[in-house]
């Protein structure tokens, strides 16, 4: 029989950050009861701090749906009573002990690390393949047998791992697996196939108060909080669970705790030295709006009629204010469960109109064809003003939608110059336009991130204007310099040009290429575009 070791709630294992940067190790209960004196969470990767996230508020969903911030018991049966029960917990500005420890004391067997019965977020007894456990070290990223060089894990510490850091990383799999098991083949995790976005507030109480979305976007309630760690075993023979497929979550914590994988966790002289990985659980279901951290995008049918709302997959090529309408804009049908959410909060006056919003995204990159390998990790953030997200701040997202349209128009003039510099060279363009165009991506990030910060909802529409053509100017001038660069980059026979014969539509054309050429056009393209005012 497996002995007891190690208990979540009572042992350090989760890193947080401090007000000065230091970096320490608290155990769970200690990290949601000091949340309030914590910067942030400061794990290994910013994807294992979202799986960290959700396992935090899977507690906090569990606790305050059943009882209010007094610690009486008080389900929530009206829209109301969750906002209620929220802005008390926010006026507390640190979460309640008793309650919460009450609720812990209650379920302490079930956050063991290893046990006979219960392993936390494993399944006992099971048989399947195992692994090293390198593999479950998301820092590694290792696949298709080839080593990540410069680790920094190597020798004795690659073969093994530390209780604390394998608790880590047991999570962090849980949400982010790829699909390398095979018996049975599984299905990608969750995390791994949704488009994550969080709000982040100035501490950690203030970043899980702002996730914990009481009302689904905003509206419904939700059904009764159902964690993993609440459930009964599983009776099915553990070598042999052919029925993995489950209902759509319709409660929060079930959802925040969705375990993608079986696993069970192997020891040896005080660590972890190997694992057992198998096919996990996963639903099948059409607009899973139970979902409140991702961005969505829709499918549409011939009539461009939406039929479906599916969770979008970040492009780690794509900074987010890039996405700005995906999950802000008006014209975005179903906007994230946490925008909504800040929304309504922004609309309750619970903000200072003062007050900035940050949200964060957070994901990895699986090979394209069986993905099967983490190949990847990203993530990006943007502030600005609370105020856009309100009614007020209609036309100012109007304004950014439009003047990332337009940033997006001189990225294709850009690249429409580099291509044509490179034909007038005797190349094809292709990998020269996208080239130019990452640059100016580049180039433009930080200045549109200070100049989104500048935007207020409460200055009037001369200021508005102002505004906008101001960055308009800078984001032109931004292009020019880059043109500027190509152009000079370019050698003697882009000079001189080339005549390239296409034929298109049976139809057979001949376009002359140079430099001069290609820089009066780029002029002319980018003119007309910056004093347009689509």
């Amino acid at each position: 029989m497996q002995e007891q070791e190690f208990n979540l709630l009572d042992e350090p294992w989760i890193r947080v950050m401090w007000p000065d940067y230091q970096v320490s190790e608290l155990s769970l209960s200690d990290t949601l009861l000091k949340a309030h004196q914590i910067r942030d969470l400061a794990g290994e990767m910013a994807t294992q701090d979202i799986a960290m996230l959700r396992l935090l508020l899977a507690v906090l969903h569990t606790v305050f749906s059943r009882g209010d911030e007094s610690g009486r018991e008080a389900e929530i049966e009206q829209p109301e009573e969750a906002l209620h029960r929220w802005r008390a917990l926010w006026e507390m500005q640190s979460f309640p002990e008793q309650p919460l420890r009450d609720y812990l004391a209650k379920w302490h067997d079930r956050f063991w690390l290893f046990d006979p019965e219960y392993p936390f977020y494993q399944v006992p007894g099971l048989i399947a393949k195992d692994y090293s456990v390198a593999k479950l070290n998301g820092e590694l990223l290792e696949s298709n047998n080839k080593v990540r060089l410069f680790s920094m894990y190597s020798g004795k510490d690659k073969a093994q791992l530390p209780y604390p850091a394998a608790a880590r990383w047991l999570v962090y799999k849980q949400a982010f697996a790829d699909c390398a098991v095979k018996k049975p083949s599984p299905k990608m995790s969750w995390l791994g196939s949704i488009g994550p976005i969080i709000a982040k507030g100035n501490t950690l109480f203030e970043t899980l108060l702002l996730n914990l979305t009481l009302l689904r976007d905003g509206l419904y309630l939700w059904g009764e909080a159902y964690p993993a760690w609440e459930a009964a075993p599983n009776t099915k023979p553990v070598a042999n669970i052919e029925e993995l497929e489950i209902a759509i979550p319709d409660n929060q914590a079930e959802l925040l705790t969705l375990q993608s994988r079986r696993i069970l966790l192997k020891r040896e002289n005080g660590a972890v030295n190997r694992y057992i990985d198998a096919a996990g659980y996963y639903f099948v279901a059409q607009n899973p709006f139970v979902e409140q951290m991702t961005i969505w995008e829709t499918k549409t049918n011939k009539q461009k009629q939406i039929i479906e709302y599916k969770p979008k997959v970040h492009d780690k090529t794509r900074q987010i204010w890039r996405e700005f309408a995906s999950f802000v804009g008006k014209e975005q049908k179903h906007k994230p469960g946490v925008v909504t959410w800040v929304e309504l909060l922004q609309s309750q006056e619970i903000f200072s109109k003062t007050k900035l919003v940050c949200f964060c995204i957070a994901s990895v990159q699986y090979d394209k064809q069986q993905k099967s390998s983490v190949i990847n990790e990203f993530s990006d953030t943007l502030e600005f003003h609370s105020e856009l997200l309100t009614e007020a701040g209609t036309f100012w997202q109007d304004l950014i939608v439009k003047e990332i349209d337009i940033c997006d128009s001189f990225a294709q003039i850009v690249g429409v110059l580099a291509e044509e510099l490179n034909k007038a060279a005797g190349g094809k363009g292709n990998t020269a336009a996208e080239q130019a165009k990452t640059q100016f991506y580049y180039r433009l990030d930080i200045p549109f991130r200070d100049w989104l910060l500048t935007l207020d909802p409460g200055q009037g529409a001369s200021d508005r204007e102002e505004r906008r053509n101001a960055w308009r100017d800078q984001a032109q001038q931004i292009a020019m310099q880059l043109g500027q660069e190509l152009v000079a980059a370019s050698n003697s026979a882009a000079f001189v040009g080339k005549t390239v014969k296409k034929e298109i539509n049976g139809k057979k054309e001949e376009n002359h290429y140079s430099s001069p050429e290609a820089w009066n056009k780029f002029l002319y393209r980018l003119t007309e575009r910056r004093n347009s005012n689509r």
